[in-house]
């Protein structure tokens, strides 16, 4: 398996101060997951690594770390396999989509498979995604947003713009 560093959660108790301490620094804002705990920043001008600013709440501590490796679409399609031959047995469901197959974070685009290591980490394997993000007003609605990589790319190749 190639690998490459994609992002990484960092857990932080006092999110608008940690946010405008890496904007100083010159880390530029990223669009992401939408939830008012998550600030997301990218790392590198290409755009190509990511950190998440985790606000510990009481009901996510964030004891467990959570990185994400960078792996191409190929070797993704085929990563579940792959990892079940080396005895990973625990796969974690992303936004309440069971782990059958990678589920795309639209807004990079990039699909992920998620899975624990032997000590509770949460490690993901993300692949870049070709083209743009598909606009908000081709999704499904929002509680839906989350899809399979299949459907995402359904649904990308039905669009006139694809």
């Amino acid at each position: 398996m190639d690998k490459r560093f994609f992002k990484t959660f960092m857990r932080v108790n006092d999110l608008p101060r940690a946010a405008a301490f890496f904007h100083r620094l010159g880390f530029e804002h990223a669009p992401g997951d939408p939830r008012p705990t998550r600030h997301w920043l990218w790392i590198d001008p290409g755009h190509t690594q990511l950190l998440v600013l985790a606000q510990t709440t009481e009901q996510q501590p964030w004891f467990m770390s959570h990185h994400a490796f960078d792996v191409d679409l190929e070797t993704l399609r085929g990563m579940r396999a792959w990892l079940e031959e080396r005895g990973v047995t625990v796969f974690i469901s992303d936004f309440g989509r069971e782990p059958v197959e990678a589920v795309v974070h639209n807004w990079i685009p990039a699909a992920s498979l998620s899975f624990r290591d032997p000590d509770g980490n949460h490690i993901e394997l993300s692949a870049r995604l070709p083209g743009r993000p598909i606009p908000a007003e081709h999704l499904p609605p929002p509680d839906k947003h989350f899809l399979y990589l299949s459907e995402w790319e359904t649904l990308r190749a039905s669009l006139p713009d694809a």
